[in-house]
Protein backbone atom coordinates (compact mmCIF):
# COMPACT_ATOMS: atom_id res chain seq x y z
CA UNK A 1 0.00 0.00 0.00
CA UNK A 2 1.20 3.26 -0.93
CA UNK A 3 0.95 6.67 1.28
CA UNK A 4 1.64 10.27 0.15
CA UNK A 5 1.42 12.88 3.24
CA UNK A 6 2.88 16.57 3.48
CA UNK A 7 4.24 16.80 7.17
CA UNK A 8 5.61 19.25 9.30
CA UNK A 9 7.07 19.71 12.39
CA UNK A 10 5.12 22.07 14.78
CA UNK A 11 6.55 25.27 15.88
CA UNK A 12 6.56 26.59 19.43
CA UNK A 13 5.33 29.83 20.17
CA UNK A 14 4.60 31.98 23.59
CA UNK A 15 1.28 32.84 24.10
CA UNK A 16 1.14 36.95 25.35
CA UNK A 17 -1.70 39.10 25.67
CA UNK A 18 0.38 42.01 26.08
CA UNK A 19 0.75 45.58 24.31
CA UNK A 20 2.14 44.97 20.77
CA UNK A 21 6.07 46.01 21.45
CA UNK A 22 6.63 43.64 23.88
CA UNK A 23 4.21 40.81 21.57
CA UNK A 24 7.01 41.96 19.00
CA UNK A 25 9.64 41.08 21.58
CA UNK A 26 8.38 38.00 22.21
CA UNK A 27 7.54 37.10 18.62
CA UNK A 28 11.36 37.52 17.75
CA UNK A 29 12.64 35.69 20.61
CA UNK A 30 10.56 32.95 19.55
CA UNK A 31 11.87 32.57 16.25
CA UNK A 32 15.37 32.59 17.45
CA UNK A 33 14.30 29.58 19.63
CA UNK A 34 12.28 28.07 16.97
CA UNK A 35 15.45 27.81 14.44
CA UNK A 36 18.14 26.64 17.45
CA UNK A 37 15.19 24.19 18.13
CA UNK A 38 15.14 23.03 14.44
CA UNK A 39 18.92 22.69 14.41
CA UNK A 40 18.97 20.49 17.44
CA UNK A 41 16.26 18.17 15.81
CA UNK A 42 17.68 17.87 12.36
CA UNK A 43 20.79 16.65 14.14
CA UNK A 44 19.35 14.44 16.40
CA UNK A 45 17.00 12.54 14.65
CA UNK A 46 19.18 12.36 11.59
CA UNK A 47 21.71 10.63 13.91
CA UNK A 48 18.86 8.16 14.79
CA UNK A 49 18.32 7.23 11.27
CA UNK A 50 14.80 8.98 11.33
CA UNK A 51 15.37 12.60 9.53
CA UNK A 52 12.84 15.42 10.37
CA UNK A 53 12.46 18.66 9.15
CA UNK A 54 10.01 21.65 9.81
CA UNK A 55 8.00 20.79 6.51
CA UNK A 56 8.26 17.78 4.82
CA UNK A 57 7.14 15.34 2.11
CA UNK A 58 6.56 11.92 3.09
CA UNK A 59 6.09 8.72 0.73
CA UNK A 60 4.85 5.40 2.22
CA UNK A 61 6.16 2.37 0.19
CA UNK A 62 5.70 -1.54 0.62
CA UNK A 63 9.45 -1.30 1.86
CA UNK A 64 10.51 2.12 3.25
CA UNK A 65 9.11 5.34 4.61
CA UNK A 66 10.72 8.30 2.19
CA UNK A 67 11.28 11.75 3.09
CA UNK A 68 12.08 14.63 1.53
CA UNK A 69 12.49 18.41 2.75
CA UNK A 70 9.78 20.60 0.95
CA UNK A 71 9.54 24.37 0.50
CA UNK A 72 6.06 25.71 2.29
CA UNK A 73 4.94 28.29 -0.10
CA UNK A 74 4.15 26.83 -3.10
CA UNK A 75 4.63 23.23 -1.88
CA UNK A 76 7.40 21.98 -3.89
CA UNK A 77 9.39 18.50 -3.07
CA UNK A 78 13.23 19.29 -2.24
CA UNK A 79 16.16 17.49 -1.38
CA UNK A 80 15.96 13.58 -0.15
CA UNK A 81 16.08 13.58 3.73
CA UNK A 82 16.55 9.88 3.80
CA UNK A 83 14.84 6.40 3.93
CA UNK A 84 13.56 4.32 6.93
CA UNK A 85 12.67 0.53 6.40
CA UNK A 86 9.17 -0.61 7.28
CA UNK A 87 10.80 -3.27 9.69
CA UNK A 88 11.92 -0.31 11.54
CA UNK A 89 7.99 0.98 12.42
CA UNK A 90 6.36 -1.05 15.24
CA UNK A 91 3.41 1.00 15.37
CA UNK A 92 1.63 4.15 13.58
CA UNK A 93 -1.28 6.25 15.39
CA UNK A 94 -3.30 9.76 15.60
CA UNK A 95 -3.53 10.18 19.08
CA UNK A 96 -6.06 12.79 19.45
CA UNK A 97 -9.03 14.04 16.86
CA UNK A 98 -8.90 17.00 15.86
CA UNK A 99 -10.92 18.80 13.00
CA UNK A 100 -7.96 21.17 12.07
CA UNK A 101 -5.98 21.16 8.80
CA UNK A 102 -3.25 19.14 10.49
CA UNK A 103 -3.41 16.15 12.53
CA UNK A 104 -0.65 14.65 15.32
CA UNK A 105 0.99 11.42 14.39
CA UNK A 106 3.31 8.82 16.71
CA UNK A 107 5.38 6.43 15.31
CA UNK A 108 6.89 3.53 17.37
CA UNK A 109 9.97 2.41 15.75
CA UNK A 110 11.50 -0.79 17.21
CA UNK A 111 14.02 0.29 19.25
CA UNK A 112 11.50 1.50 21.26
CA UNK A 113 12.21 5.24 19.90
CA UNK A 114 9.08 7.24 19.32
CA UNK A 115 8.54 9.87 16.76
CA UNK A 116 6.18 12.68 16.68
CA UNK A 117 5.32 14.87 14.02
CA UNK A 118 1.90 16.42 12.24
CA UNK A 119 0.59 15.60 8.76
CA UNK A 120 -1.65 17.07 7.08
CA UNK A 121 -5.49 15.94 7.88
CA UNK A 122 -6.37 14.72 4.24
CA UNK A 123 -3.92 12.28 3.90
CA UNK A 124 -3.76 11.43 8.20
CA UNK A 125 -5.72 8.32 7.94
CA UNK A 126 -4.19 6.50 5.19
CA UNK A 127 -0.64 7.41 5.79
CA UNK A 128 -0.80 5.53 9.31
CA UNK A 129 -3.17 2.95 8.00
CA UNK A 130 -0.12 2.59 5.82
CA UNK A 131 2.72 2.08 8.60
CA UNK A 132 0.83 0.62 11.22
CA UNK A 133 1.71 -3.05 12.19
CA UNK A 134 -0.38 -3.44 15.36
CA UNK A 135 -3.63 -3.93 13.58
CA UNK A 136 -5.23 -1.80 16.40
CA UNK A 137 -5.38 1.84 14.89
Amino acid sequence: MLAFAWARVQKFGTPFGTLYPIGTVIRAVDVVRNRVRMAQLREVTLGRGFPLERSMVMLVTPDRLLIWAATRHPRRVGELLGEVPQSRIAAAKIPFSNSGPWRTVRLWLTDTTRVQFQVDATSSDSFVAALDKSGTN
